[in-house]
């Protein structure tokens, strides 16, 4: 992706067991939220946390995963052309590709490993998530932008690798004021 330029990385957090988990609904179809809704009662057990709390609840507190249609809108608010090359990391969405449908009409340029690597490629890493995680995590790290659909460890990781050298100046700053304080 960076050989081409400069593009943006999504992380889309819009796997079924990330809707069952979250207590949210993805809002693709009423089929598919019953069939979450379904599950979630099936397995109460895998649902995390303010279990007390409605859907629109948990919407409104922003515990959510942004939909599709929901990250296209917030590109556009913050004036990603159309022309942007967007990469997507994530698992596949619940709905498949016709769920990332208004990302892809709004951001023509939107690409993920698959459509990447070359054919076969892949092979070795098919039933291997965290390898594939891993990949997505490699290309993340090098994009120009990253913005998260929810949150997650490979969000979380990203924010620490990013605000780090930060970190690192305001140290080194604080230790240079401590010593020329004693010379």
């Amino acid at each position: 992706m960076r050989s081409k330029g400069p593009y943006v990385a999504l992380h889309l957090r819009m796997e079924k067991d990330v809707w069952v988990r979250t207590g949210c609904l993805p809002g693709l179809s009423h089929e598919i939220d019953e069939m979450i809704n379904n599950e979630r009662k099936r397995r109460p057990e895998l649902l995390t946390s303010r279990s007390n709390m409605t859907y629109h609840d948990r919407k409104l507190a922003g515990l959510c995963p942004l939909n599709a249609l929901e990250v296209t809108r917030l590109l556009k608010a913050l004036g990603a052309p159309k022309s942007a090359r967007i990469y997507w990391a994530g698992g596949i969405p619940l709905g498949g590709k016709e769920a990332l449908q208004p990302l892809t009409s709004e951001f023509p340029h939107f690409f993920n490993k698959e459509d990447l690597a070359l054919p076969g490629e892949l092979e070795p890493f098919a039933k291997k998530a965290s390898l594939m995680a891993a990949l997505d995590y490699i290309v993340t790290e090098n994009s120009n932008v990253f913005m998260p659909s929810h949150g997650g460890n490979m969000g979380h990781a990203l924010q620490v690798l990013l605000l780090l050298p930060l970190y690192i100046t305001f140290l080194n700053r604080i230790m240079l004021i401590g010593l020329s304080e004693h010379v």
